[in-house]
């Protein structure tokens, strides 16, 4: 018999109050192995959704691939009718669960879905440390300490290699210079050329620079993270919120008139941002009844978050947990969320499950929860954030696809 929690979480999936992860709906995956396959990587899982991107996208001497962090369909939606990316939207795509950065990231250097790469939230437990990680900055979460000082290597921390060594083109990545070097964006380009960037008109300079010297074929990868920086900071309705995504808009226009004619340009995003306010922000202390009922601390994002009850605590973790999140979160076990393919269609790596506690924790809506790690004040977890993502409502899974 299926539990009350599962039955809730189906009904908001019929409602569309939820939107559930479906391999038959055009989604992040199939445009990572269009993108792949585009720019001459091999081993793809070439599905229908796949192969009708690379119809739309079609061949190109130059291919241009923007990840606008945050960037989600709500923003579009919300644009003035005459903006630019309103009128050149091609689709509408849905990202992966959980709707989170490392996450999604992930699942375009390696064209898999979550359940298979292993990557599964912005804090991900590591068993080789037992501990939780800040992945992407290659941290442990509680103290900062780097991963590598701890013995972790990049090939098990991503244990999915990315397809970006196997292009044919040249290829070149740009990321902001705060970020850049890092150890994920080396993972994340596997070898082959990045450069940084100071500010997005910088960044399209530099693109429409290398389309008009090369005689191609090239691709170039752009990773633009304002917009989500911005609304984590300052909610999606904020004025500087609307004047990155205006931005965006006009450097975009900008880009499409100094480009070759030979050159294809696609824009997407990684997830979209709900805002939640403080009554919708839900802390969990180190020491409180919830966590005496946990081997190790919670992982996973605000709106996902995996508990491992120790042995015994099972139904004390849940009574307590529903006691206090009744109506906001719901609580599945890691096998029903795979049985409904949260994660992907395909069953779980090794990695993923070892990298999973038992159970996972879902927002019904808007509502977050944040877990201190440490007392430390300088703890990233001690940030107010004003906006989120990770959940499944529409504003965090629906992205947009733009071709040029």
């Amino acid at each position: 018999m299926a539990s009350r929690d599962l039955c809730q979480l189906i009904d908001a999936f019929n409602s569309g109050e939820l939107l559930r992860p479906a391999a038959d709906t055009m989604n992040l995956v199939d445009l990572a192995n269009a993108i792949a396959f585009l720019a001459g990587a091999g081993d793809l899982n070439l599905t229908s959704g796949a192969r009708r991107l690379i119809d739309l996208i079609g061949p190109s001497t130059h291919l241009v691939f923007i990840l606008a962090d945050g960037f989600g369909m709500n923003f579009v939606e919300e644009m003035d009718n005459e903006a630019f990316i309103p009128t050149q939207l091609s689709m509408e795509l849905q990202t992966v669960f959980p709707s989170t950065t490392s996450a999604a990231l992930t699942t375009l250097a390696t064209a898999k879905w979550p359940g298979t790469h292993a990557v599964l939230g912005w804090f991900l437990y590591l068993p080789v440390i037992d501990a939780v990680t800040t992945i992407l900055r290659f941290t442990r979460t509680s103290d900062g300490t780097d991963l590598s000082k701890l013995g972790v290597n990049p090939n098990h921390a991503f244990p999915q290699q990315s397809w970006m060594a196997q292009i044919q083109r040249e290829s070149l990545s740009l990321f902001p210079e705060v970020i850049l070097p890092s150890i994920y964006s080396s993972y994340f380009t596997n070898g082959t050329r990045s450069e940084g960037y100071t500010g997005l008109k910088h960044a399209m300079d530099k693109i429409i620079t290398r389309t008009k010297e090369n005689d191609g074929p090239t691709l170039t990868y752009l990773y633009w993270p304002n917009i989500d920086s911005t609304c984590h900071e300052l909610g999606t309705h904020h004025l500087t919120t609307t004047s990155t995504v205006t931005e965006l808009d006009q450097e975009l226009l900008r880009l499409s008139m100094r480009l070759p004619k030979d050159t294809k340009v696609v824009l997407t995003a990684d997830h979209g941002l709900l805002d939640a306010n403080e009554t919708q922000t839900h802390w969990i202390e180190p020491g409180d009844e919830l966590s005496s009922c946990l081997s190790k601390a919670p992982s996973g994002d605000a709106r996902e978050v995996y508990f491992a009850p120790r042995d015994g605590q099972k139904s004390r973790f849940r009574d307590r947990f529903s006691s206090r999140f009744e109506n906001r979160f719901i609580l599945l076990t890691v096998e029903e969320a795979t049985e409904l393919a949260l994660f992907g269609p395909e069953p779980l790596s090794f990695k993923s499950r070892e990298r999973l506690g038992d159970i996972v924790a879902i927002s019904l809506g808007a509502d977050a929860i944040r877990y201190r790690h440490t007392h430390s004040k300088s703890n990233v977890m001690e940030k107010k954030y004003a906006s989120h993502h990770s959940g499944l409502t529409p504003s965090e899974m629906r992205i947009p696809l733009i071709v040029l």
